[in-house]
């Protein structure tokens, strides 16, 4: 095939295109989208979110229930554009355990999405090259349906089986999925390794945005610090049970001197006690366009992960966005960072962590600020999308 043949891709996604936090998926389907015409499939929203949609606007409403402004065409920073489709809303299942419910509830479903989609593809014009599902098993019986005789690629992002949120069904469906599509693209070696599947199996690992991680021009419009006179140590992203509560106790009352800064979504209740210390805020979710204003103010940067199943796997978006910004970094060994390994401080205890901290904080220069930054743009999202564009050209139609 032409290395510049332009296909026509759809992305069968499990994130939601609207959301407050950065999502791979959604940052390299806007790349592949600046030399590809891609369709984005967006997140299935079940009858009860869309009952419960008063208190979450991030739920596009009016295009689900309405299959005539089902399709919203995106023009994008970086001069591509992108079509999204809007599901119909679906049955919910995660409530049932049984596969034999599960399956009947799966059967109605993908007759669902299957009109919607059809009707869309016809009305776009849009005869499909190569279908990207994203960790998205919980429709994969309805791609050979819909997209017959067209090559399917698996992109997986997270161990499946050790996510609260997926694993109920998402562990056996993806299974008996990777046992039909032509290849899967993993976000890092340890997720590739764990599957150990019998397909063509490649590793794309998590990038950054250059663009908006190099800039740092504005003001934050809060008041970013307790205490102007503390050293400001922060972390970007979802505050969950990824994260060692306990650890980040003792790390902050024992460093009184540095102010803590939490920036994202704070989805369990073990951040209570960490909340109510005196140098530690918690910003909630933020845009990802104000983001590099805030972390402008780290003096460090930290990745405070659990060691378990799930966090083995991942390669953290956060680390090449701090990297971007010429932040030194402290994190777990919660992962192997074997291409990162000189750009990371590593600690796995609040004493270590706090010798590690104060040390980057005090040896840290322009020299190296710099070195970091360089880094990052090795791992910016455009040669990301390079490696998933070379990948797919092997098996588009």
């Amino acid at each position: 095939m032409e290395a510049d043949k332009k296909l026509n891709i759809v992305i069968w996604a499990f994130p939601s295109w609207q959301g407050d936090y950065m999502k791979s998926t959604i940052e390299l389907a806007k790349e592949l989208a600046l030399h590809h015409r891609v369709l984005y499939i967006d997140y299935a929203y079940t009858i009860k979110d869309v009952i419960a949609a008063k208190t979450n606007s991030a739920i596009p409403v009016k295009r689900i229930l309405n299959g005539n402004q089902s399709i919203k065409n995106v023009s994008l920073v970086n001069g591509g554009n992108i079509t999204v489709l809007s599901l119909p809303p679906v049955l919910p299942f995660n409530w049932t355990t049984s596969k034999t419910i599960y399956s009947l509830i799966e059967n109605i479903n993908n007759s669902i999405v299957s009109k919607r989609i059809t009707r869309a593809l016809k009305e776009l014009n849009f005869d499909a090259d190569i279908v990207i599902n994203a960790f998205n098993p919980f429709f994969g019986n309805a791609i050979p349906q819909i997209f017959p005789g067209c090559p399917v690629i698996y992109y997986c992002y997270d161990n499946i089986a050790a996510s609260a949120w997926a694993s109920k069904h998402g562990a056996w469906l993806e299974q008996e999925f990777a046992a039909k599509v032509n290849a899967a693209i993993f976000s890092s070696d340890a997720l590739k390794e764990n599957k150990g599947w019998k397909i063509p199996g490649y590793v794309v690992k998590n990038g950054v945005d250059i663009r908006m991680f190099s800039k740092t021009n504005g003001t934050a419009v809060i008041n970013l610090s307790a205490n102007r006179n503390n050293k400001v140590i922060g972390y970007v992203g979802t505050i969950d049970d990824r994260l060692d509560f306990m650890m980040l106790e003792k790390l902050a009352i024992a460093n009184p001197q540095f102010d803590f800064h939490f920036i994202g979504r704070v989805i369990t209740s073990k951040a209570e006690s960490l909340k109510a210390l005196p140098n530690v805020t918690c910003f909630g979710a933020v845009e990802p366009e104000k983001l590099p204003v805030m972390m402008q103010h780290f003096e460090a940067a930290i990745i405070p992960f659990v060691k378990n199943e799930f966090t083995r796997n991942i390669y953290p978006m956060k680390v090449n966005e701090y990297l971007a910004m010429g932040i030194p970094v402290v994190s777990t060994s919660f992962a192997r960072f074997n291409d990162l390994a000189n750009y990371l401080e590593i600690a796995d205890d609040e004493h270590t962590f706090s010798e590690k901290l104060k040390g980057v904080i005090c040896n840290n220069d322009e020299m190296k600020k710099q070195a970091r930054k360089a880094k990052a743009h090795t791992n910016s999202w455009e040669q990301k999308s390079l490696e998933f564009e070379n990948i797919l050209m092997r098996y588009a139609g």
